[in-house]
Order: structure tokens, then C-alpha cells, then sequence
């Protein structure tokens, strides 16, 4: 119920924004609606994660917190990297600020909130409980978030590129391709988002152990394990398009730390964890990003 007063604030805010961008003949209604949304998504999480208010007690003895706000600041980062030495041409003056604000907005709503889905919870588990292990899965997939959106900003946005662009000619905006970059975000945090999901679900105690038990074993398998499979994604999502059949194989060598997953993780609720698994993750998320650009090139796809 508290989101949901801060989602209508957002509503509120995309409306006078998109309002305010077309009367001063700035930008689109729709570029307009979505910066005011996603700004007052933005300054919802930061409220959210706020510390300064925190009672003393919560903040000691409590490196999850620094954790997080580390995740974030590295997310934004990679964007702030991403955007000023390989961006568009498209994206110069106020653009940058209006890509770095969605971006953040994007980490907050994407990256922390959507962590309620594997029942891990910021200010109950991170600020409250104090639970570490809690804490590294959170930054993982805020971190991984701001990866995948950051290499959506990587490359040319040029909407005639695209095979299936006609289906995106009913915005006013088409021609100027900022859209390209939303949708390669929200296609490519959807697959990280189903690939989580298929962790906690092939590993049905795991998510119990992290939040209960607290184990750190757990949550630094499932954190790599995230960044590992947000290395192919982001850049998959990266760079100019070179056609819908490349962009499967792109997208689809994801296989290798998700087969990764199903090869190491342990057999039973009770085994012990390889101490080497976590990291087999980032190994086959780096593998998987090697392979793809010579599969695509001898498929002929490039």
C-alpha cells in the first residue's frame, strides 16, 4: 500500500512532466511521461534506502547496507561509462541527464523492488534484520540491473535497424529511437529476472536458507550466479543490431550459466556447496559472451 501512493505520485509526475517537455517543444509526450515517472520512481528508492534517518543501532554491525548503496553506485557508473564514451550520437545536452535519471529510477523499481519476488525485502532483511547474506543477492541483482540497462545505452539507436521496428511506429517519438533503448532494457532484465526465477525454483531451500538461516554459502552462489547470467544479457543488449537471428544466439548463450547452474548446484538440501560454484558462474557468463559473436558469425547471422 505505501508503493502504491508513490506509484500514483509517478503517474501524477509522468503527466505534468510529458506536459511540461511538449509545451516547452523539448521532447515527446511519451519521452516526457516517462522521465517524470521514472524520476519519482527514482526519489521513491532513495527514500526507501535512505539511511541518514536510520537509528544508530540498525547501521552498526551492519555491512549489508554499504553493500547495497556500493551495488548502486557501481550500477550507475557503468551507465554514466556507457552513455558519455558509447553512446549514440542521438544523445547529447540534457539527454544524458534524462538517460542517467531513468537509469536510476530503473535500478530502484527494477533492481531492488522486483527482489520482493524472491522474498527478499530491503528495509525488513537488510536494515532490520541485518541479514548479509540477504544483502549480497539484493546488490547482485540491483548491480546486474543497472549492467543490462547501461548496455541498452551501448551503440547506435537507429529504428530502421530493427526488422520488427514497425511495430513501435504508432509512437510520435519513432524516428528518434530513444525507445530502442527501453525496450532492449526490458527485454533483457526480463530474461535476468526469469533466470533468478529459475534459480530459487531448481533450488527450493536456498531462498529459505538466505532469509532464515542467513547463509552466506547460498547467497554468494545466487548473487554470482545473477552476475554471471547479466554478463551475456548486457551484452546482448549492447552495441548496434546486426539482425534478429544473431540477436537469439546473443541472447540465447545465456544457456551457458544456466546449464552451469544445473550441472554444480547440489543435489539435496543438505549437500555442501562446491566452494568453487560461485564463481564457475562468472566464468561461463564470460565464455558465453566469447562464443557468441564466432556462433553468430559461422551461423552466417553477422
Amino acid at each position: 500500500m505505501k508503493f502504491a501512493g508513490w506509484f500514483v505520485a509517478a503517474l501524477c509526475g509522468g503527466f505534468f512532466s510529458a506536459l511540461f517537455f511538449w509545451e516547452a517543444d523539448v521532447a515527446w509526450l511519451e519521452q516526457g511521461f516517462t522521465f517524470g515517472f521514472m524520476f519519482v520512481i527514482g526519489v521513491w528508492g532513495w527514500w526507501h534506502t535512505r539511511v541518514f534517518r536510520l537509528h544508530h543501532l540498525y547501521r552498526r554491525d551492519n555491512p549489508g547496507i554499504g553493500l547495497v548503496q556500493l551495488s548502486v553506485w557501481v550500477a550507475m557508473a557503468w551507465c554514466v561509462f556507457t552513455i558519455f564514451m558509447f553512446g549514440s550520437e542521438r544523445i547529447v545536452h540534457i539527454w544524458y541527464g534524462f538517460y542517467l535519471i531513468i537509469g536510476y529510477g530503473a535500478i530502484m523499481l527494477f533492481g531492488m523492488a522486483a527482489t520482493r519476488k524472491f522474498g527478499l525485502r530491503m528495509r525488513i532483511d537488510v536494515f532490520e534484520r541485518k541479514n548479509f547474506a540477504a544483502a549480497i543477492v539484493i546488490a547482485a541483482f540491483m548491480l546486474s540491473t543497472g549492467m543490462i540497462y547501461g548496455g541498452s545505452m551501448w551503440g547506435e539507436s537507429d529504428a530502421q535497424s530493427l526488422e520488427y521496428g514497425g511495430f513501435f511506429e504508432v509512437l510520435p517519438s519513432y524516428d528518434d529511437g530513444w525507445w530502442i533503448i527501453m525496450w532492449f532494457f526490458l527485454m533483457g532484465w526480463v530474461i535476468l529476472f526469469a533466470t533468478m526465477k529459475l534459480w530459487f525454483a531448481r533450488e527450493r531451500t536456498s531462498g529459505e536458507k538466505i532469509r532464515r538461516d542467513r547463509s552466506i554459502d547460498d547467497a554468494r552462489a545466487a548473487g554470482l550466479y545473477c552476475l554471471g547470467c547479466a554478463i551475456p544479457i548486457t551484452d546482448a543488449v549492447a552495441g548496434d543490431y546486426h539482425g534478429l537471428a544473431d540477436s537469439f544466439i546473443s541472447f540465447g548463450v545465456i544457456a551457458f550459466p544456466v546449464l552451469a547452474h544445473e550441472f554444480f548446484r547440489p543435489r539435496s538440501s543438505d549437500a555442501e556447496r562446491n566452494p568453487n560454484e560461485p564463481w564457475l558462474y562468472i566464468v561461463f557468463g564470460i565464455v558465453a559472451i566469447v562464443m557468441s559473436r564466432p556462433i553468430s558469425t559461422i551461423l552466417g547471422f553477422r
